[in-house]
């Protein structure tokens, strides 16, 4: 199962390489997420169609200065995974503890970086010395 996880997340972030882009010269944060069905939330996606469930996320993600990038349903851990582009924390921290009030999902958010993000980021490192040399 594992495994599995690891080649859905392979998939992800493949597929949404271009979701990656920076918008103008505004700094936005992505955030890959895992959003995993209740009970209650698996029979409110039994009463309503997977598109209409992903309209109303999108709706919900814009509603907080947000928008939705990617969205696939790993029917095997009744979950989704996919990836959210926000203005600051201060959006993704609103989104994770309203979706989590509603009790129909736990979502967890992981912040990731564009591979030019992390060039930069290990540009840095090489100039940082650890604590221990300090």
């Amino acid at each position: 199962m594992f495994s599995r996880t690891i080649t859905i997340v392979s998939l992800l972030l493949t597929l949404s390489t271009t979701a990656f882009a920076q918008q103008g010269d505004q700094a936005r944060h992505k955030y890959f997420f895992r959003a995993v069905y209740t009970a209650e939330g698996m029979k409110d996606l039994q009463r309503r169609s997977a598109t209409a469930l992903r309209a109303g996320v999108q709706k919900f993600d814009e509603s907080a200065g947000c928008k939705l990038e990617a969205w696939y349903f790993d029917y095997t851990e009744s979950a989704n995974y996919g990836f959210v582009d926000c203005p600051d924390e201060i959006a993704m921290a609103t989104i994770s503890a309203t979706a989590n009030a509603a009790g129909f999902v736990r979502v967890t958010f992981r912040p990731v970086l564009t591979p030019e993000e992390m060039d930069k980021v290990l540009a840095r490192s090489v100039a940082t010395r650890p604590p221990q040399q300090q």
